[in-house]
C-alpha cells in the first residue's frame, strides 16, 4: 500500500471512530483492540485516534494543532538524525516546541514505543 493509501485507510478509520462515538444510541466509548501504532501515522489508544508523532508524515503532523509545514518538517527532520521520541514531551527538542505547545497536543498526539 502506497504512503496516500496509508492515509486515506488511517484517515477512514478515524471518521468511523468518531461517527460510532457520537451515533445516538450507541455505547459512547469504542472497544478496538489497542495495536501500538498503525500505518499512517495513527496510534489508537482507549479506543481514541491519536496522531503518532513518530510515525506521522509530514501531511499528519501539519493537522495537529499549532503545527503547521515548518514545524512539521523540523519534527522530521529532528526524528530523522536523532531518532524517535521516548514521550511527547521530548519533541520539545525541536526547536519551536516547547512546553506550552505540547500541552496543546497532548489530547490529539502520542508517541509509538518501539
Amino acid at each position: 500500500m502506497n504512503r496516500d493509501g496509508a492515509l486515506l485507510l488511517a484517515a477512514l478509520a478515524f471518521m468511523a471512530a468518531l461517527a460510532w462515538a457520537f451515533a445516538p444510541g450507541l455505547p459512547q466509548t469504542l472497544a478496538l483492540p489497542a495495536p501500538q501504532a498503525s500505518a499512517g501515522g495513527i496510534l489508537w489508544r482507549d479506543g481514541q485516534a491519536l496522531v503518532d508523532v513518530n510515525q506521522a508524515g509530514l501531511e499528519l503532523l501539519q493537522s495537529l494543532p499549532g503545527i503547521g509545514a515548518t514545524l512539521a518538517q523540523r519534527i522530521l527532520e529532528d526524528r530523522a538524525e536523532n531518532g524517535p521520541y521516548p514521550s511527547l514531551e521530548d519533541l520539545d527538542r525541536v526547536p519551536g516546541i516547547g512546553p506550552g505547545k505540547i500541552a496543546g497536543l497532548a489530547s490529539r498526539a502520542a508517541v509509538s514505543q518501539g
